[in-house]
């Protein structure tokens, strides 16, 4: 009876280790029940295929020609080739539509280009005359030389001075950015209005004589739109300080100017810059400067 037992004991272990052994992981079931049910899809599909074709033959007395159908490796190939393909065409778009929108900022800050189409002289009409003997005419072809852009009479010292402020440090923006070579193709800003979002104006400054259009103050600051801290003053100036032979010249010199007074010092409410983003849409500002 105990060797039975023994016996039977031994049976179960092996089959418990067996089971063991050879037991799939969840991984390794899931993987063979996909494969399983591809594997039906397609003796499902190439069922169809063969019953169509059949019909074919019984109705038009020919057989069937069908385009082979692709498998799944060739399936995943062409979603992954036809992703890349609308990623690539995505990110066309996206650089044309950067390019569209620096455009429209360029013309919005600097007023629309003057463009000048150049005259071009019609040359003489060349008289051929045919001797005894003929000689091929030689006809020269006039050179048109294209009108260049005079950027020297923006080379002055207003031209690359330092801010108005008179602890500001030598930034040469202007010479940085060839400011002169828009001016000279009419982008000054005519037309435009810069909203700056900042600590103030000083409103009296010459620089900014006739050029200040609207102002508000959002901190109900003791000294109005006054600016005590000079930040923004110093960003008016580099936006849209006038041309006027004296101090300093803006990036945009012709342009108009709403100052939007959010600060008292160095810092600011974001709440504060948002009102005031919000009032200079009301205002018809072009673009803003925070």
């Amino acid at each position: 009876m105990k060797l039975k037992k023994l016996l039977l004991a031994l049976t179960l272990a092996t089959s418990v280790i067996s089971y063991q052994a050879f037991a799939l992981t969840p991984a390794e079931e899931v993987a063979q029940a996909k494969a399983a049910a591809d594997a039906k899809w397609w003796a499902n599909y190439n069922a169809i295929l063969a019953e169509q074709a059949k019909q074919y033959q019984i109705v038009y007395d020919k057989p069937l020609v069908t385009t082979p159908a692709l498998t799944p490796a060739e399936i995943s190939a062409k979603e992954v080739t036809d992703a890349k393909a609308a990623a690539a065409a995505k990110a066309e778009a996206d650089r044309v539509a950067i390019l569209a929108e620096q455009a429209r900022q360029i013309a919005i800050v600097y007023g629309p280009a003057v463009v000048t189409t150049p005259v071009v002289e019609t040359p003489p009409a060349v008289v051929v005359t045919t001797p005894v003997v003929t000689t091929p005419a030689v006809v020269t072809t006039p050179v048109v030389t294209t009108p260049t852009i005079d950027i020297a009479t923006f080379a002055t010292a207003e031209y690359t001075s330092a801010g108005i402020n008179a602890s500001s440090i030598i930034d040469d923006y202007l010479r940085g950015i060839n400011a002169s070579s828009a001016w000279a193709r009419g982008y000054t800003g005519a037309g435009s209005k810069i909203l700056i979002i900042d600590s103030g104006i000083n409103a009296n400054h010459s620089e900014f004589l006739n050029s200040i259009t609207d102002t508000k103050d959002f901190v109900n600051s003791a000294i109005g739109i006054t600016d005590k801290v000079g930040h923004g003053t110093s960003m008016a100036s580099i936006a849209a300080a006038n041309w006027n032979g004296t101090g300093v010249a803006g990036v945009a010199p012709d342009a108009m100017l709403a100052i939007a007074k959010v600060t008292d010092n160095t810092s600011f409410n974001f709440a504060q810059a948002r009102n005031a983003i919000s009032w200079g849409v009301t205002i018809g500002a072009d673009v803003a400067n925070i």
